[in-house]
């Protein structure tokens, strides 16, 4: 399975998606290039029925919101 974009530094749609996701559920920031794509997988393989759905899933976030700065065009509204 690959859910992240064809180049470092890229956000694709589902890395978007996700960032936007985890900011309007949880209040929480995720940058586009780390933990931004960490989400979307975590969120494609959930699609995807990867887990069990009695599962718990731990995702641990490590920072990274300066650069949410470098990419504002995407997430401007």
């Amino acid at each position: 399975m690959r859910f992240a974009a064809e180049a470092c530094g890229l956000a694709d749609d589902a890395v978007v998606e996700a960032i936007r996701v985890g900011a309007r559920l949880e209040a929480l920031v995720f940058d586009p290039v780390y933990s931004g794509r960490g989400l979307a997988g975590l969120i494609g393989l959930i699609r995807t029925d990867y887990f069990p759905t009695d599962a718990q899933v731990l995702f641990l976030h490590t920072g990274g919101d300066p650069a949410l700065f470098a990419h504002r065009s995407l997430f401007a509204e």
